[in-house]
């Protein structure tokens, strides 16, 4: 638990100095034990915005404030994908790799000195999910699907043993390597609505998701962390034909929206929002035809998509390429 334990520990310290500085040296490590838990479930929640698949949060860097110089605060990327493997055989699959950094600002006093300083976790995980798609109308579909997840949570905190010992008088000369494993089971509840016509094609998803996290023996050496993940989402989008061909195939409008509601404390306090909101436009090819994939799954859409983000005190755009199978 050595390794991890003294990461949230120089956490927990530069989170509160102040209160550090009150107690004599010998409670000082049981009075940052005592709040362990605490920092560690931060760094689960902040894996959290990856793991469950999220199309509002998919790619997204906060800065701390406006025209700042510093570094970013929070830094996120999911790339993923989910099908249904035939009409036939309604078996839904689904995996998602996420990538998670989160750069916390605190300020050490002592007598009249100030440092700022950052301790930045850095996270990756991998989620995969396996359900199956009820029909209910030949449109509208129900979906269970279960999730599990792997990840990993380090600490890249940059802070010389020789300025903790300063301000604590505590060896904590192991505290640049923490590191932990991670796991987690979930599930979704998805309800689908799929209206495809040769005017336009409309598809809207709502899907309710939830992730248990916790710390693994591999790493943690006894420290048992867990962290409760909820998620709400709606997806929605709509093609049109623009009126034009290309290799032999319409070109279409695509108009997309993808809305989250952030259910749990944790995810808020990282994010800084309750909720995040992704509107997009762009244009869409056909090239089914030149069978371009492999293990039969074949690409048939790509797409150039520019999209504007919202939250609460939240705004920014992003360009990318998506792709349907």
């Amino acid at each position: 638990m050595r390794r991890l334990a003294a990461c949230v520990i120089a956490s927990l310290l530069l989170a509160a100095p102040a209160v550090a500085q009150q107690q004599p040296t010998t409670r000082l490590a049981d009075f940052l034990r005592d709040r362990l838990d605490a920092q560690t479930r931060l760094a689960l929640g902040v894996q959290s915005l990856t793991v469950l698949p999220d199309g509002a949060a998919s790619d997204i860097q906060l800065s701390r404030s406006a025209g700042s110089t510093e570094k970013t605060g929070l830094l996120l990327g999911q790339l993923g994908t989910g099908f249904t493997w035939s009409e036939d055989f309604p078996l839904y699959l689904e995996g998602y790799l996420g990538y998670a950094r989160y750069n916390p600002r605190f300020v050490l006093t002592r007598d009249e000195e100030s440092r700022r300083l950052s301790v930045a976790w850095n996270s990756v995980s991998a989620t995969v999910g396996v359900g199956w798609s009820f029909a209910v109308t030949d449109r509208l579909q129900i979906r269970p699907v279960v999730n599990a997840s792997l990840g990993y949570v380090s600490n890249d905190l940059a802070l010389g043993a020789e300025l903790l010992e300063f301000l604590t008088g505590i060896d904590l000369e192991f505290l640049k390597q923490a590191q932990a494993a991670t796991g987690g089971i979930g599930g979704a509840i998805v309800l689908a609505w799929y209206d495809y016509r040769a005017a336009w094609e409309f598809e809207v998803e709502v899907r309710l998701s939830q992730m248990n996290l916790r710390t693994l023996p591999v790493y943690s050496r006894g420290l048992d962390v867990r962290e409760n993940t909820r998620t709400a989402t709606l997806w929605a989008r709509y093609r049109v034909p623009i009126g034009w061909e290309a290799w032999g195939r319409p070109v279409r409008w695509v108009f997309e929206t993808y809305h989250t509601e952030f259910l749990t404390d944790t995810q808020k306090r990282v994010l800084g929002a309750d909720r995040l909101t992704r509107l997009g436009t762009g244009i869409e090819v056909d090239v089914g035809r030149w069978e371009l994939g492999a293990f039969g799954i074949n690409l048939n859409r790509v797409r150039l998509m520019g999209n504007v983000i919202t939250g609460e005190g939240i705004s920014g755009y992003s360009v990318g390429i998506g792709m349907s199978f």
